[in-house]
């Protein structure tokens, strides 16, 4: 495993290991709403919930771009 990034977090959690996914648009989303995102990092400009509801749950673990906390 290696770094690919780094920022703040924004609570306290284990190190997750996944698969990166640069998540654009809700067609990214949907697509991995057929296809399954157990075990994906979603790499997103903003996180908002809305976005990613959805596959939410089975994300593990969500890189926002922007730096927002919302």
């Amino acid at each position: 495993m290696r770094d690919v990034g780094r920022g703040e977090k924004v609570f306290d959690h284990d190190p997750v290991q996944g698969t990166l996914r640069h998540l654009e648009s809700p067609d990214d989303v949907l697509a991995l709403l057929e296809t399954g995102a157990d075990g994906v990092v979603a790499l997103v400009r903003d996180a908002g919930a809305t976005f990613l509801s959805p596959i939410f749950h089975e994300l593990a673990a969500v890189v926002c771009t922007s730096g927002t906390r919302r």
